[in-house]
This record gives C-alpha cells, structure tokens and sequence, in this order.
C-alpha cells in the first residue's frame, strides 16, 4: 500500500496478512551518552479470537429500539443517529450520536486516526475488533457503540462492556416525542458548520439545545470543540428556533 498522505504524524506502520496485522514502528530514538535499552520492533494482532461484524450491514435495518438486561435503558436508533434520554429533576434531555460506516473511510485516514485507535485498544481489551470492511460504530466520546449485527450491538468504555439487543423494530416511543424530532431535523436542514447533539426540555414547550463542531467521534477529533447554545419553541406546530 502506498500513500502520499501523512496525517497526524504516527509513527507506527500496519501491514495485514491473512489474519494478521502486524505494527511496525517506523522510528527509534538512540542516545550516545546514556545506556540503549531493549525496544520493541512490532507488535501482531490477530483476528483469532475477537468478536467482529462478520457481515456489513446497512444503517437503515439499524431503526428500532434496543435494551440490554435492565429494560430501563434503551436506544433508540433513527437514520445514522443513537438516541439517548435522561432526566435531571423534572428536566429531560435527549441526546444523540452519529453512528459512521468505517467501509466508507479510506483506509489511510481510518488508520491514522489517533481517535480510532483509541477505541480499537479499548475494544481489544475486551475481545472485540473492528475492521474497516464490515464495522458499524459510533462514539459519544466516553463509550464505543459497535455493531455486531441487525440484532446485537455492544457499548464499550474504559473498563466497562455493556450488550444491547433489538426489542423491536418500531423506533416509536413516548420517551423521545415527535416535536423533538422535528427539532432535530429542522436543525440538520438549516446545514452551517454544527450540529445539534443534545436538547433539555425546559417546559412550555421550550427547549435548549447545544450544537457541536463534530460528531463523527470515533474518527476525527476536533481541535478547538466548540459548543453554540440555541432555543427553540413550538407552538400551534411551528418551530422557531433562536440564538441564545
């Protein structure tokens, strides 16, 4: 494989074979006044062993509502994007992150990112992987959400694993109302450079909602993240949605 492209200067090579991949580091560092100790030259892993996605699957037969062993916490899976809702107090929030097909990213940029990589080590930890043919998954910047199939995903953390599967494929529920929905949507149709990741519903038919600079999260990471804080009310069906 060759590349003109160097992104985010790593300094480890990666060659599959078979069922293989084989890091190689690509520079060393020696010293003429202190003492050279043993280095590491590279390192394999093997498929051998860890769950992947056998298959690639398309995001569309994704749509449902997923849980795990404790009911109380579902998913909620529309278009690319996960849905998640909380209450503080008698506040709820809904917030949501994007979920990327890694067939879709070239190889060179998947492989560089120091993002991905990351997740992959955490993912490995817990015996699973993710290749770039047949891999599904999202981040919200503290889990990995990864798809094993239509009917299985697992969230993963730093030291934490949690399975979900799909208890139907009616993404309807009163926990994430229409009106939010439409704000979502209303919000992605108006383009700019953000997007709306999470919305508080603050009563009387208002809401808050904070746009970020990236939620492709388990690939790139932004330098500068900021977060744009907008209003919106609906009212006789209408959006109206305000800089705060």
């Amino acid at each position: 494989m060759k590349s003109n492209k160097v992104a985010g200067g790593q300094s480890v090579g990666f060659i599959a074979s078979d069922h293989k991949l084989y890091g190689l580091q690509l520079s060393y560092v020696y010293s003429a006044t202190q003492a050279n100790f043993p280095t590491d030259r590279a390192y394999i892993l093997s498929d051998q062993g860890y769950q992947t996605p056998k298959k690639h699957v398309n995001i569309s037969s994704l749509t449902g509502r997923w849980g795990n062993s404790d009911t109380t916490d579902q998913l909620i899976v529309r278009k690319h994007w996960i849905y998640q809702v909380s209450q503080t107090g008698v506040h709820s929030t809904y917030t949501r992150l994007k979920l990327q097909d890694l067939s879709k990213i070239t190889t060179a940029d998947l492989y560089s990112s120091a993002t991905f990589n990351y997740a992959q080590i955490q993912a490995l930890k817990v015996g699973y992987a993710m290749p770039r043919a047949t891999t599904i998954a999202g981040s919200d910047k503290t889990y990995t959400y990864l798809v094993l199939n239509k009917k299985t995903l697992v969230r993963i953390g730093e030291g934490s694993f949690q399975r979900y599967t799909k208890l139907t494929a009616d993404p309807t529920t009163t926990d994430l109302p229409e009106k939010v929905l439409q704000i979502f949507n209303k919000l992605d149709g108006q383009g700019g450079t953000q997007i709306a990741e999470t919305m508080t519903a603050m009563g009387n038919n208002s809401y808050t909602i904070g746009l970020v600079d990236n939620m492709d999260r388990l690939t790139k990471t932004s330098l500068q993240q900021n977060t744009t804080i907008k209003t919106a009310t609906v009212s006789n069906g209408k959006i109206t949605i305000k800089n705060e």
